[in-house]
């Protein structure tokens, strides 16, 4: 993993797990998807599991057949689009921590696996849309689904790739990882217990009020 060896541009932040807590609305939409292909549900902490990664790949993982996918996701969709999505919580701090980065004269970037209009509906449902730069994020057609492709679509945006990536999950470090980015991974998300660790981010915060002084005590070029 890239290290933090000077101050970014930019910081470009997962969504689901870092700046929200979605796992209200995302683990009930989901059994209900589930349920409606006659696919056991699992347990939570799998259900939980599921903040992350690309559901075309996550979703054959519990049980779903390859050629179930796509009318799972229907399923799902059509309860979490309506009401689901807003059954969420900001973290503790994250309004605050993004308005000390914009204050600071930094530029912010969502990257984020959610479908971009959704993470727009969430973003500006809860009042963040005035801190961020640029809102990147998949595609529904599954043109643009995997973090690395996301973060690829959001530096091409900002035009260039002075950045650091903040995220909870290995996709977040393995994504910024593909572009020789540093990760900064959050210690509040939905990480299954060591995968941090094993992925060897660029440093780990446990509060999003660690997250400025961390970036602005580096040097700058």
């Amino acid at each position: 993993m890239p290290r933090l060896t000077q101050r970014p541009r930019a910081v470009l932040f997962d969504l689901d797990g870092t700046l929200t807590d979605p796992a209200p609305g995302i683990t009930r939409c989901l059994a209900h998807a589930l349920r409606a292909v006659e696919v056991p549900v699992p347990d939570y902490e799998d259900l939980l599991l599921a903040i992350g990664p690309p559901w075309n790949d996550y979703l054959p993982t519990l049980g779903v057949p390859v050629d179930r996918v796509a009318e799972t996701l229907a399923h799902y969709r059509e309860l979490y689009e309506v009401d689901g999505l807003f059954e969420a919580t900001v973290y503790d701090g994250v309004s605050t921590m993004l308005g000390e980065l914009q204050a600071d004269g930094f530029e912010i970037a969502l990257a984020t696996s959610k479908p971009i209009d959704t993470a727009t509906r969430v973003i500006e449902y809860f009042g963040l849309t005035g801190y961020f730069t640029f809102l990147g994020g998949a595609t529904l057609d599954g043109t643009r689904s995997h973090k690395h492709d996301v973060i690829s679509h959001v530096l091409d945006t900002l035009g260039h790739a002075d950045v650091v990536m903040v995220g909870d999950r290995k996709y977040d470090i393995e994504g910024a990882r593909h572009h020789g980015l540093p990760c900064i991974a959050v210690g509040w998300g939905h990480a299954d217990d060591g995968e941090i660790a094993v992925h060897n981010p660029a440093a780990v915060i446990h509060t999003p009020g660690d997250l400025g002084p961390l970036i602005r005590a580096l040097p700058t070029t």
